[in-house]
């Protein structure tokens, strides 16, 4: 029987409950497995498993393989189709005569909302289940990016690939979170994100591959082709392997405080950063003394302030549960992680595209 089945049959025998006939771990058998007891607030596939100590000792790379393939796969592909049209950016900016000054759009469109929506897609996946999400967002990468295959206009290819970037959006946080949700803690785990985690640069380099081939020797359009049909065959895939999460328990008040999405932040957050990046982009082409740029490297700071002030003041008082819990910062050894993370990123990624001039 594979992972994602036995899952699914675990929670459909045990019901709302997760503790439903299985007695808790005592503190020895915790800290022998190093799975922890979930929480009431808790209601992830793997949550159920966390309480018996037989799971956390028989779940093996080779049961979660598929899984972690499937969503290793999708991040793969994301990252793909980023550094892919770079290369066949000449060709696209041909065939559809757009000007120079206004090409880098194909490219930084999708970048742009990748990045702006990635917290709240986050938290959506939260409310509405991460397994849902992750197959529709690979079904609409297929359709966003088959209309950019298809665009006969420079505003279309812009408007495509700007929503082939929410896809993205949706895939990143909800692969990162069923990977934490559902395979117990131990090595297995620290194994899978790893494997996961090298999906994204892997993925840039055979971007630059799989661009320079096609525009050798086939039509711009073919990296479209490949990308959709990779992407609807990993939502197949995801289907089957993906393990089904429990339905909410209304009499869970966390579960219910846990369930509302603060549109304020997500506001705040998705306007400051694509108004910062816009700037940016902008600032290249346009100039950066045009007013449109010095006003948005203005205001795009200040919502983002804003922001992290507005997360601050929900987490202090507990009246909703914010996007981003920016206590977490406070842990040094976090915010180090995640700087050198930051810079590494923009490293590689400014490597990758000025290599290819």
């Amino acid at each position: 029987m594979s992972y994602a089945a036995s899952t699914n049959k675990e929670i459909s025998t045990r019901g709302h409950n997760p503790t439903n006939g299985v007695p808790p771990m005592t503190p020895a058998a915790e800290e022998k497995t190093g799975a922890n007891l979930p929480s009431s607030s808790d209601s992830s596939p793997l949550a159920l498993n966390r309480t018996t100590t037989s799971v956390a000792q028989e779940v093996t790379i080779r049961q979660v393989a598929p899984l972690v393939l499937v969503l290793t796969g999708a991040t793969f592909l994301n990252t793909i189709s980023a550094q892919a049209v770079v290369i066949i950016l000449p060709q696209i900016s041909k065939d559809l005569d757009i000007p120079e000054t206004r090409q880098q759009w194909i490219v930084s469109a999708y970048a742009l909302t990748s990045a702006a929506f990635l917290l709240l897609f986050g938290k959506l996946a939260d409310v509405y289940g991460k397994r849902l999400l992750f197959i529709l967002g690979c079904f609409w990468i297929v359709a966003t990016t088959l209309g950019s295959a298809f665009s006969p206009v420079e505003v279309c290819i812009f408007i495509m690939r700007a929503l082939a970037g929410l896809g993205a959006a949706v895939t990143i946080p909800t692969a990162i979170g069923i990977i934490g949700h559902t395979i117990p803690p131990g090595r297995v785990k620290n194994y899978s994100f790893a494997f996961y985690s090298g999906g994204a640069p892997i993925g840039q380099v055979m971007g630059n591959l799989l661009g320079g081939i096609i525009s050798n020797f086939a039509n711009w359009k073919v990296v479209f082709f490949v990308i959709g049909g990779a992407s609807g065959l990993i939502g197949l895939v995801a289907i089957f392997v993906i393990p089904k999460e429990p339905p909410r328990d209304p009499n869970n008040p966390n579960a219910a405080h846990a369930s509302g999405v603060d549109w304020i932040g997500a506001f705040l957050f998705t306007s400051g950063l694509l108004i910062v990046l816009i700037a940016l982009s902008e600032g290249v082409s346009s100039g950066w003394n045009t007013p449109m740029v010095i006003t948005f490297l203005v205001v795009g700071p200040l919502f983002l302030a804003s922001f992290i002030y507005w997360q601050h003041w929900l987490e202090k008082t507990g009246t909703r549960e914010p996007l981003m819990r920016v206590s977490t910062f406070k842990n040094s050894r976090f915010s180090y992680a995640m700087a050198i993370v930051f810079f590494f990123s923009a490293a590689f990624t400014n490597y990758l595209i000025y290599s290819t001039y």
